[in-house]
């Protein structure tokens, strides 16, 4: 079989064989998501800083909107260019929190492009795709760490102020 179809040949022996080594899933179960992306190939190129954030903004957007539908944040945003030549460079940070916000995601898309290209007419882009790594499920447990921090920390302010005797600690997450 291998020799006949190559590597994807002996993967569909293995595959017909019932030989495979993933765990049976049952119809319409579906795997966990660890990462949305979004890409576009843009008419022509983006010479100037103005189209570059335009593009980012509507894959950031794109991207954001389906981690909210997903309730998922993510921690790690990555930029792939690709240029007329189609020749791609990838460059990717870690945050120090999860998120699923167009801004954030946005803003730190366009500092990756910033620092790892020139933008201008002799470094043209004919393709942007934005991503959101390390996409983890959101649940009332883990959103206390960010944007809810702040809520809470008021909450139990508040409620040592009514009443001190029963002080509330914020678990750590």
């Amino acid at each position: 079989m291998r020799d006949l179809l190559g590597k994807g040949g002996e993967q569909l022996w293995i595959y017909a064989n019932g030989m495979d080594q993933e765990k049976v899933r049952l119809w319409g179960d579906t795997e966990e998501v660890k990462s949305v992306s979004r890409g576009m190939t843009f008419r022509r190129d983006l010479v100037t800083e103005p189209e570059v954030r335009c593009g980012l903004s509507v894959l950031s957007d794109e991207v954001a909107t389906q981690l909210r539908r997903q309730k998922l944040k993510g921690s790690v945003i990555q930029v792939q260019i690709k240029t007329p030549a189609l020749k791609s460079y990838s460059r990717q940070t870690t945050l120090n929190h999860y998120t699923h916000l167009q801004k954030e995601i946005l803003d730190t898309a366009m500092q990756l492009v910033q620092h790892n290209w020139s933008i201008g007419e002799s470094s043209p882009i004919r393709a942007l795709t934005v991503e959101d790594n390390n996409a983890r499920l959101v649940s009332a447990f883990n959103t206390i760490r960010g944007s809810n921090f702040l809520f809470f920390h008021i909450l139990a302010l508040i409620l040592d102020l009514i009443s001190p005797s029963r002080s509330v600690a914020l678990a750590p997450t």
